[in-house]
């Protein structure tokens, strides 16, 4: 492929120098235009009017090229209204999506900081498949940005016209539609951290008449990338040891630490460790190179561990192949009728390394036991010694397709119907390089393995300890849509117009989890295909009215117009019920000048069908001797008195999907005021969001760290989640062999409970503690996802922007702030709602101020952009020095990096080789490699709210129409 790109580039290269004579070049990257045109607005379903009350944030393909980015995600990043979360960017972050991970490394966008679940991913305005095992996410690199006319981005609530997910708002990406001829491009650049290789075609042809049926026309875009890994090792803030910039050394934490190539043992003491900041109560000794045989204390390393920086061994960003096409055509059936459809495809496969921490195993009772160290010593087992490094090979397959019927119907009316479908392959956790420490301690126990030697494992050996997991997942959309708007009555201001429509959608899925587990190491079928597939289909009708209240020729004084719009939907999902939700927008436009504008509405994000599929994942682990001073929960390991006021009982704890979950509600609320004089346009924008019922983990692990304060008996509620601690009695009759002879209570919960699930990437095991000993359990502590949290946002929008001419040179200046004013969050019934703006360190604390500043000018065929983006001061709390000591919560200093885009298009007066025209483009990204100011805690020097840690990157494009 890179032999490809590299014989287009020449051939593009080579072509200007053939041909002497150029025209004045112009700017290439403008719009196409073409005899027939889907229009695409986002914001309404009726046709031929704007939305009222707010209107979408629209960045162009002009835009969209001059930024020097390689993908639609990268473009709406730069979007303040869009703020960066767990999960959002390339930089990986193995294990699973429901503890908040990516091992998919799907790339998801979040308006607002609310998440990517309440952002709704759109193409030309229609629902894409999600795709995921364990959690759904919709892909935010949906089609190729070769394909990309523009994208539309409506930061507001928009359910009741586009039903679920439309929480925070709608991202539309609206695909390029007409274009003749032929369009090359290739592009090299490191954006990514690893060097990057993009090439893409589009291919476009228009026709006046197709058999006699009319004009019509065929575009095709395909895109391919190429990333090499980029090891996280290579960027300083990025590294584990972080001594040399005034942090702590991380490679070791506790008894937790990443040993080389040969082992350490550790044992925990009484008193703290003086000579390693971090190791808290564990002395080290580092183990020799060699056999690991006769070993004595005098041969160790007192606190002189082997250890190695795993930033070395984990790529932050994982090589990635990707291919992508999109494909769009229009036919002209007759005068009043046409056809169109569409279809997109993407294959990406990534891989990437991620080396886990040392595993530990009790020497006590093995052969290799040293005498002279204290008995409860261990030994930390590292897999580099055995070439072994834990890598996720994440693979995904997607396919979309729709096909459809326009027509003119009568008085004005237009009609539209069409079916979307859509289906992805996916492997979101495929991990090989897993060490498993249970089949480990078995090898040594047994002295089949010695965890003392230096030396590689044999290959038998390996095969009895390494392994990996399988999380794949089948995801299909089924969706029909039947629509049509048009003029109902003439009004003293205009004609009041309507929309009506309904939708039925069909949603699937299934997955398949497998995983080496216990202490045979032997591979697991956890779920399967058949055995998890999960449907749910869901029935929507809406309807709009667009009320033209008062028209410039009336001449009513302060109001050159007033315009009223209000939508309703009706949403009936088959396992979540009913919802539904209104929206009301106005427009006042007093002059040509100024304007006002507001909407209100509710809106929703219905369980995902991964959330509510019991057979997707719903985990159960067995905790024995849990203290307990609840009277209404048996002691069923020991009764109170022996050992303190408390009793020790059997708790189970379960994750994972609910069947019973409800759809998340919103109400959303925002005014604007604009002003515009000539080149100058000037947008403020109030906006308030009140984010209900959302779906996450309930705190129930507060009955494992109770007092008897929080005990119902004594007036407490386990700090809010007394309703999740479930008391269970069982009968004295119950069987481990028949759960229907347990508690219906807990038979009830465990009914669809298909294994126990430990989180960290690649280490699973099988429900058999739990399914195979539910006699015992005494509570229930029931963490599967609920409706418990909820979230508070106001916030002001700001925009301007300016053009002019001067001279021979075309200026044009943009300015776009967000800035939150609140951002309450609680994370459960009775759990008091936190201020997280400005917060480094809550999850969902995004920056009070955020924006973007661009001053593009265009001479001749020259064109520069240069783009200033800022992110606000920080507050980081849990700050660590070089000796593990605590810090004084930080304030991190608002933070500035600019870009610049330098860019040239040609054109000739006759075409050479074919070559019409061509565009060379230089883009540099953190132009002056900044960096935000120094801070160091437990998790590392780097927080993902910042975005890429690459500093200065660049890339070069060259692109030619043929």
């Amino acid at each position: 492929m890179r032999a490809l790109l590299c014989s287009v580039a020449l051939t593009t290269l080579i072509a200007p120098a053939a041909a002497m004579a150029q025209d004045k070049p112009k700017d290439q990257t403008q719009n196409d235009q073409s005899v027939v045109e889907e229009v695409v607005v986002t914001g309404t379903n009726i046709s031929g009017v704007k939305p009222v009350g707010s209107e979408p944030v629209v960045v162009n393909r002009d835009e969209a090229i001059r930024m020097g980015v390689s993908n639609v995600a990268d473009v709406v990043r730069r979007i303040p209204q869009v703020q960066m979360g767990v999960g959002d960017d390339v930089g990986f972050q193995g294990g699973t999506s429901h503890q908040g991970y990516n091992g998919s490394q799907t790339e998801t966008v979040s308006l607002r900081g609310l998440g990517s679940a309440a952002t709704l991913v759109l193409v030309d305005g229609r629902r894409p498949v999600g795709s995921g095992a364990v959690a759904t996410a919709t892909e935010a690199n949906q089609i190729p940005l070769a394909a990309l006319e523009r994208v539309e981005v409506l930061p507001d609530g928009a359910s009741a016209l586009y039903g679920s997910d439309a929480v925070a708002g709608v991202i539309n990406f609206v695909l390029r539609k007409n274009f003749e001829g032929v369009e090359a491009s290739v592009r090299v650049g490191n954006q990514s951290g690893g060097a990057e290789y993009n090439g893409s075609i589009t291919a476009g042809k228009r026709w006046e008449n197709l058999g006699g049926l009319g004009a019509g026309n065929l575009i095709v875009t395909y895109e391919h990338q190429d990333r090499d890994a980029f090891a996280a090792g290579k960027i300083a803030r990025l590294r584990r040891d972080l001594r040399s910039q005034g942090g702590p050394d991380l490679r070791l934490a506790n008894d937790a630490a990443t040993s080389g190539l040969s082992p350490n043992i550790i044992s925990e003491g009484a008193s703290a460790n003086t000579t390693i900041p971090g190791a808290d109560n564990f002395t080290y000794w580092g183990v020799p190179a060699g056999n690991g045989l006769g070993l004595t204390p005098a041969s160790l390393a007192l606190n002189n561990p082997n250890l190695i920086d795993s930033a070395d061994y984990i790529d932050w960003t994982g090589k990635q192949n990707r291919d992508q096409v999109a494909a769009y055509f229009n036919q002209q059936l007759t005068d009043r009728v046409e056809l169109f459809g569409g279809a997109t495809y993407t294959d990406r496969d990534t891989y990437t390394r991620s080396l886990a921490n040392s595993s530990n195993v009790a020497l006590a009772g093995t052969p290799f036991f040293i005498a002279g160290l204290p008995a409860n010593q261990q030994v930390q087992y590292g897999s580099l010694k055995d070439g072994q490094v834990r890598a996720f090979a994440a693979s995904s397959e997607t396919i979309g397709g729709n096909i459809g019927l326009r027509a003119d119907l009568f008085a004005g009316w237009r009609g539209e119907a069409y079916y979307n479908y859509g289906r992805n392959e996916q492997c979101d956790s495929c991990v090989t390089g897993v060490l498993n420490g249970t089949a480990l301690t078995a090898q040594v126990q047994s002295g089949a393995i010695n965890p003392l030697s230096s030396a590689p494992l044999t290959a038998t050996q390996m095969a009895s300890v390494y392994g990996g997991s399988k999380f794949q997942s089948r995801t299909t959309l089924n969706d029909w849509l039947a629509k049509i708007d048009g003029p109902l009555l003439n009004l003293p201001a205009g004609k009041l117009r309507a929309a009506v429509g309904g939708e039925y959608r069909v949603e699937e899925n299934a997955n398949r989890n497998s995983s080496n587990t216990g202490p045979t190491n032997a591979e697991q079928v956890l779920s399967t295909y058949g055995g998890s597939a999960y449907e749910r289909n869901i029935k929507s009708l809406f309807g709009e009215l667009y009320i033209p209240m008062i028209s410039d020729g009336m001449n009513i004084p302060l109001i050159r117009s007033l315009t009223l719009s209000a939508a309703v939907r009706y949403d009936d999902y088959s396992d979540a019920g009913d919802t539904t939700n209104p929206r009301y927008g106005l427009t006042w436009d007093v002059t040509d000048a100024l304007s006002f504008s507001g909407t209100w509405g509710t809106s929703f994000r219905a369980p995902s069908i991964t959330d509510s599929n019991p057979k997707a994942v719903t985990s159960g682990t067995l905790l024995p001797g849990v203290p307990n001073y609840d009277p209404r929960i048996t002691n069923g390991v020991l009764p109170a008195g022996v050992f303190g006021p408390f009793g020790l009982t059997n708790a189970a704890l379960l994750l994972g999907s609910n069947p019973d979950l409800t759809p998340e509600t919103s109400e959303n609320w925002s005014v604007s005021g604009s002003w515009k004089k000539g080149g100058l346009q000037l947008t403020a924008t109030y906006w308030s969001i009140s984010y209900q019922n959302q779906i996450t983990f309930p705190g129930t692990v507060a009955y494992l760290a109770a007092t008897p304060a929080d005990v119902p008996a004594n007036g407490g509620n386990y700090r809010g989640w007394g309703q999740f601690v479930i008391p269970i009695k069982n009968p004295a009759t119950c069987n481990n062999a028949d759960l229907s002879t347990a508690d219906p209570k807990l038979a009830a919960l465990l009914q669809g409970l298909n294994y126990d699930f430990v989180s960290g990437g690649g280490s699973f095991n099988q429900g058999s503690a739990l399914k195979n000993n539910f006699c015992r359990v005494n509570v229930v502590l029931d963490s599967r996802l609920q409706n418990v949290a909820s979230v508070t946002q106001r916030g002001m929008d700001f925009s301007a922007s300016y053009s002019r001419a001067v001279g021979e040179v075309f200026v044009n200046g943009r300015l776009n702030v967000a800035r939150v004013l609140k951002n309450e969050i609680a994370t459960g019934p009775g759990q008091p709602p936190t201020e997280q703006t400005g917060d480094l360190n809550q999850l969902y604390g995004g920056f009070k101020w955020r924006g973007t500043a661009s001053v593009t000018a265009l001479w001749k065929g020259f064109d520069t952009t240069v783009m200033a983006r800022y992110l606000d001061k920080m507050h980081a709390s849990g700050l660590l020095d070089a000796n593990f000591q605590p810090q004084p919560t930080k304030t991190i200093s608002s933070h500035t990096e600019f870009d610049l885009t330098l860019g040239y298009n040609g054109e000739f007066k006759s075409p050479a080789y074919g070559l019409k025209s061509w565009r060379a483009q230089v883009a540099v990204t953190n132009l002056f490699d900044d960096y935000p100011d120094f801070f160091a805690t437990e998790n590392g020097a780097w927080n993902g709210k910042y975005g890429l840690p690459f500093g200065r990157t660049a890339s070069f494009q060259l692109t030619g129409r043929f």
